[in-house]
């Protein structure tokens, strides 16, 4: 009998009771977190400035390096190198759809 592979369900992240984004588990096994790419169509429909949504979205990428590094540097010496790794991977794509 051969094992099934474990699969996962994504997990939807909340900010203020609205989704912003998705954590999930690749079929790698590498965890990744993506934003939702509808901030600016949510700020239309909640009546929020497009311009200072853009101007979050924009804040929000130009930190992710330092908000990583400030992360990595107070993490415990045990914790493992792949869950850190995987997440951080996952911020730079987010950070590099935010850019394109």
């Amino acid at each position: 009998m051969t094992a099934r592979k474990r699969q996962y369900q994504d997990l939807y992240v909340y900010m203020n009771g609205i989704q912003v984004g998705t954590f999930a588990r690749e079929s790698t096994g590498q965890l990744i977190f993506a934003y939702d790419h509808n901030w600016l169509e949510m700020a239309k429909r909640c009546q929020f400035s497009e311009e200072k949504m853009q101007a979050i979205m924009d804040e929000v990428c130009d930190s992710m390096e330092n908000v990583i590094a400030e992360v990595t540097s107070s993490l415990p010496s045990h914790f493992p190198e792949q869950v850190y790794k995987s997440i951080f991977a996952g911020m730079r794509r987010s950070k590099d759809r935010c850019a394109s």
